[in-house]
């Protein structure tokens, strides 16, 4: 039990580093409270709807119903704009996402069937947000376009009709008159009123077929899980899985100290075995980051009401072998760095390039799927999905077993290298 001493020693340098605290904790609370809500709408939450501008030039019934309909649209909302000065400065300022413009004689062209230009403007820093919106509101203007298309298909019918059943009667009646010798009257008038009542009664036929919606579209997620991930079910579990393998930098930082101090070959020369000098260096930083791991998702839950997810013994879980793995690697590179510098050089090019590979930066599903698949080969794209089946499709431990044993397997080979290059040292 020779490791608790050096464990309990280790524990007591720590958490008197005022910087250990600030990089631990403070950093990324900081980053998962500036990226979420910065990236807010980039998640396109039916809880917080994009904003879009506009100015309507046309002003009439047609233009309003078409705005109407656009609003319909989930994650839409829609903002008025009175003047063009007004239209100007915002479009400079990028206030919003998309402004779009409805011209003059809008309803004359939906009305005649001819081609109508509605303007947009974007901001280029969402292009991303922008193309998805433009591409709904393409969506909305073509159904809408083809409402008074039919509309006006059922109306030519309906005149068609007339005009063809009016022909065949001034046919017949020619071919009476011509056997009987005579003319015969026609109530025009009566006639007409009979030719708008067809065709009223087409239009209104035309009007309620195009208006019925017989198909729905329902988005259904599996785990009963009903809402789509939120920009902070996005970013808390993603930096909380990139900072916690900040352990890598104190947990090398322990070891150099030590040996600056002379106390580390003293360690090597005693009766210490190499799993009490391992264990003894490991579980203080192994305490540390699994609680700094469960405070970034505490903070995650209360700060932003963010679901945890239904099986919090899963999560519990997933923390614990997150820091197993973290602590490791840290132990290992704090066994292979002889100096300061090589352990900063080495802990940040490790940590931040397997970071942004695996995810915790960029979600995954955003980049190409050649590196996708690279992803896998590092510990952070494991651990990130696995916290993301919890939280955000609310799965349970039989849901997480494969991120699990992969993780324990990283965990593994790191405390395998770690303890033969104590045992080469000693």
């Amino acid at each position: 039990m020779r490791w608790k001493y050096i464990a309990i020693k280790d524990i007591k340098i720590l958490l008197k580093d005022p910087s250990a605290l600030v990089v631990l904790l403070i950093l990324p609370l900081m980053f998962m409270t500036i990226m979420s809500f910065a990236l807010k709408n980039e998640y396109g939450s039916n809880d917080n709807p994009v904003t879009l501008g506009y100015f309507d030039k046309d002003n009439t019934k047609v233009s309003r119903d078409y705005l109407a309909k656009i609003e319909e649209s989930k994650g839409i909302k829609l903002e008025k704009i009175s003047t063009v000065e007004d239209f100007s400065k915002y479009k400079e300022e990028n206030r919003y996402i998309v402004l779009f413009t409805i011209p003059e004689g809008f309803e004359k062209s939906i009305i005649d069937n001819t081609k109508i230009n509605i303007e947009m403007f974007s901001d280029a820093t969402q292009a991303t947000t922008a193309n998805v919106l433009i591409q709904s509101i393409v969506g909305v203007s073509r159904a809408f376009e083809v409402k008074y298309q039919l509309e006006s298909y059922g109306r030519k019918q309906a005149d068609m009709t007339n005009k063809f059943v009016n022909d065949a009667i001034s046919e017949t009646v020619k071919g009476i008159e011509s056997q009987l010798g005579m003319e015969l009257s026609i109530d025009s008038p009566q006639n007409e009123v009979k030719e708008e009542s067809i065709s009223k009664d087409t239009e209104k036929l035309m009007k309620e077929e195009v208006e019925k919606q017989n198909i729905s579209v329902e988005n259904v997620f599996s785990n009963d899980q009903k809402t789509s991930p939120n920009s902070f079910q996005q970013n808390v579990p993603g930096y909380a899985v990139m900072f916690a393998f900040f352990i890598v930098i104190w947990s090398g930082k322990s070891f150099l100290k030590e040996r600056e101090s002379g106390t580390w070959k003293r360690l090597l020369i005693s009766k210490a075995s190499s799993f009490d000098l391992y264990f003894g260096k490991f579980i203080p930083n192994y305490i540390v980051n699994f609680f700094q791991i469960l405070l970034l998702f505490l903070f995650g839950s209360l700060a932003f009401k963010m679901s945890l997810g239904k099986d919090s013994f899963a999560l519990l879980v997933m923390i614990a072998i997150l820091s197993l793995c973290s602590t490791s690697l840290g132990a290992l590179l704090s066994l292979v760095a002889k100096t300061d510098s090589q352990l900063t050089g080495y802990s940040l090019f490790i940590v931040l390039f397997s970071a942004a590979l695996g995810g915790t930066m960029v979600p995954l599903r955003l980049m190409p799927e050649m590196m996708q698949k690279i992803a896998k080969i590092v510990p952070q794209s494991w651990a990130l999905e696995g916290f993301q089946k919890i939280i955000v499709s609310n799965g349970n431990m039989s849901s997480i077993i494969t991120n699990i044993t992969v993780l324990l397997g990283f965990s593994l080979a790191f405390l395998m290298c770690s303890l033969f290059l104590i045992r080469t040292k000693k």
